[in-house]
């Protein structure tokens, strides 16, 4: 995407079709509903950059203590992850 903003087009069009040619063919595809339906603390799932996490495990551990991530359930969570955590927890 840069490199079409910077008027590269051809380098745009072989990073995009080198992108799709690596997407992943077997990936489940969860309906929105689904996510949204698996909201509290015994079965929480987070949407976080197109990606589902089931993070139910995880509440216990999380050093911010599990309910700031019950409070992230039932939407799309990227932004409030992207607040407080680096590029490596992803």
């Amino acid at each position: 995407r840069a490199a079409a903003l910077c008027g590269h087009h051809p380098l745009g069009e072989l990073v995009e079709d080198t992108m799709e040619k690596l997407r992943p063919k077997n990936v489940v595809k969860i309906p929105w509903e689904e996510v949204q339906k698996h909201n509290s603390p015994d079965d929480l799932w987070l949407l976080i950059d197109g990606k589902v996490y089931d993070v139910t495990p995880f509440l216990g551990l999380h050093p911010g203590g599990g309910q700031l991530v019950v409070d992230a359930a039932g939407m799309d969570s990227t932004s409030l992850f992207e607040l407080t955590h680096g590029e490596g927890l992803r």
